[in-house]
């Protein structure tokens, strides 16, 4: 949340000090989410969940419209006095330094108006649900196994998709979901498809386990493929190295199962007791909970 709070708004959040209302409003919408709505028509009448769901996002519109206006109006006082920052390279930064330059760039208006700040706001919402989201799962066959999410497109009159018997198929009118999971786990694009092999993704392109070129695609492809994926990569690649040299973390699904009076295996779902489900986006089922101790590293010194 600190890194995307930077990234996308230019401020430190410190909600790993204390609370913070954009970060504490995002989370707490996330944990209300209803993932069974679709099955369940009478959840939508949970009236304490709308009441919450309505608090966190009036919350989250005021802070992030005063951080909006405060930004915009010192970005309107450089542009007319032709002064460049070069520090301004945030997501808010240049989505309104875009709209500076859509509009009167010599002399813009004092306020946003009113359409595009609500559009910037949800927007800015948007960057730091995802980018929280998607920093919390891991790398290549670890996305590939288990996407964060999924992606939708609106077919239009001009566009065709061919099905999987070479079938040319018009989608004019069609809402299209993408289902990441089983895209990432077809044994039509996969060798041993449900099986963990990182090192597919170190294989040449004349070796067996070479990953087709567009099947892995946890942050899309094309026109909405998503703007923070090389952010995203470098930060796990950071963390990863840093936290796995001086940590090792085992589950703790044994006691949890002790606890509940569970069965293990009636808990698995290809064989992944970690398996998916809907909260926001996709998250381990029992939020995966661990335990973590530090390494213990000798070290050996030669004379």
């Amino acid at each position: 949340m600190e890194m995307i709070g930077k990234t996308v708004l230019n401020i430190s959040l410190n909600s790993q000090q204390g609370y913070n209302t954009l970060a504490d409003c995002m989370l707490s919408t996330i944990r209300w989410h209803q993932a069974n709505a679709e099955t369940n028509p009478l959840s939508h009448l949970n009236l304490v969940r709308k009441y919450i769901h309505w608090s966190n996002g009036c919350q989250m519109d005021h802070y992030i419209g005063d951080l909006l206006d405060k930004r915009y109006e010192y970005l309107v006082v450089e542009t007319r006095n032709h002064i460049s920052d070069s520090t301004g390279k945030s997501v808010i930064d240049l989505v309104l330094q875009a709209r500076i330059k859509e509009g009167n760039s010599i002399s813009p208006p004092n306020k946003l108006d009113p359409e595009f700040r609500l559009f910037a706001i949800r927007q800015v919402q948007l960057f730091l649900f995802t980018g929280r989201d998607s920093t919390s799962t891991v790398i290549k066959e670890t996305l590939r196994l288990f996407p964060p999410a999924s992606a939708s497109r609106e077919g239009f009159e001009s566009e065709t998709v061919i099905n999987d018997t070479g079938k040319t198929c018009s989608i004019n009118g069609i809402f299209i979901l993408t289902l990441h999971t089983e895209l990432q786990r077809n044994p039509l694009h996969w060798v041993d498809p449900d099986t963990f092999i990182p090192e597919r993704f170190l294989a040449k392109s004349d070796e067996k386990l070479y990953p087709p070129r567009t099947a892995w695609r946890p942050f899309e492809k094309g026109i909405r493929n998503c703007l923070s994926e090389g952010l995203v990569i470098t930060e796990l690649k950071v963390l990863l190295a840093i936290v796995s040299t001086g940590f090792d973390f085992e589950t703790t699904y044994n006691e949890l199962d002790a606890m509940g009076g569970k069965v293990a295996d009636k808990w698995k779902h290809q064989g992944e007791r970690a398996y998916q489900i809907e909260e926001g986006a996709a998250h381990p089922c029992e939020r995966m909970t661990v335990r973590a101790r530090v390494r213990r590293i000798q070290y050996c010194i030669y004379g």
